[in-house]
């Protein structure tokens, strides 16, 4: 096997190793957000979570955006958890990066990056009750 010799493909390489972190510890979620009864604000969001603080540096690093958040150390014998998360934009900004790469969860960044797509549409992200069947035909993707 010859390994392409590019100066971006180190950058491939490493989209990929994110990719596979990606469906091993992480999660695309599309989450919604109860306003009030006239309408919803959704957002989505990418977590990597792992016991091991300097992986979730590292994405942070390589991507150039996210936040990380820790969770409380819950006793003896327990391990503190690490959060990588990013929502929305960088959300959809780390999807299109690792989305080649994806194999377990790339339905599922299909339908966030699509999902993006549509919130774009709508500005004010906020969703009518009516709006809510076209976001069904998302999921069923």
């Amino acid at each position: 096997m010859t390994l392409p010799k590019s100066k971006y493909d180190k950058d491939n390489y490493k989209a990929a190793y994110w990719a596979g972190i990606m469906d091993g510890e992480g999660s695309i979620s599309i989450f919604k957000h109860k306003q009030n009864n006239n309408y919803n604000t959704f957002y989505s969001n990418i977590t990597i979570c792992n016991t091991y603080k300097n992986l979730c540096l590292e994405a942070k690093k390589f991507f150039r955006t996210g936040n990380i958040i820790s969770s409380k150390n819950y006793g003896l014998g327990k391990k503190k958890v690490f959060f990588y998360v990013a929502s929305n934009n960088q959300a959809e900004k780390i999807l299109k990066i690792v989305y080649p790469w994806l194999i377990i969860k790339k339905s599922r960044a299909k339908i966030v990056l699509k999902f993006q797509t549509f919130l774009k549409k709508n500005i004010e992200n906020v969703i009518l009750k009516e709006d809510i069947l076209n976001y069904q035909i998302l999921n069923s993707l």
